[in-house]
């Protein structure tokens, strides 16, 4: 066989191996630990200071999820552990936590699933507060 011929060869099936190991269900690659790599604030500074930005930020970077296979998990809040179920919407691409306990009807968003990362946005009047997750 030519050389150049088994150049393509082994090009085509190095390609054909990335596109085969890159796709497949996302909700597949979720189960695991998931922990805080990055928080943005973004707060109007005339309303909140200081202070309670970096309050609101270490309590971000204080919180872990563990996602298991079986659908249920566990938050690590400061020394708090919480369970509940975990769901994953193809559609969106959102992870949502119902917790035990809760009265409310519907889950929680947890985040969005992209890129491997886990992305939690929650905004009040004068703060919005961007939480990325990375599995460990």
């Amino acid at each position: 066989m030519k050389l150049v011929t088994k150049f393509w060869l082994l090009f085509l099936l190095a390609v054909l191996y990335l596109l085969f190991s890159c796709s497949g269900d996302p909700e597949k690659k979720i189960p695991g630990i998931w922990k805080p790599v990055e928080v943005l604030i973004d707060a109007d500074i005339a309303f909140v200071d200081e202070q309670r930005l970096l309050a609101m930020e270490k309590l971000e970077k204080s919180v872990f999820f563990r996602l298991n296979e079986d659908k249920t998990m566990l938050a690590y809040t400061g020394g708090a552990i919480i369970s509940g179920t975990w769901s994953y919407e193809e559609n969106t691409a959102e992870v949502f936590v119902q917790f035990e306990g809760s009265t409310l009807s519907q889950p929680t968003l947890l985040g969005k699933y992209s890129g491997g990362e886990l992305i939690k946005t929650h905004e009040s009047p004068k703060m919005k507060i961007t939480t990325t997750y990375r599995q460990e």
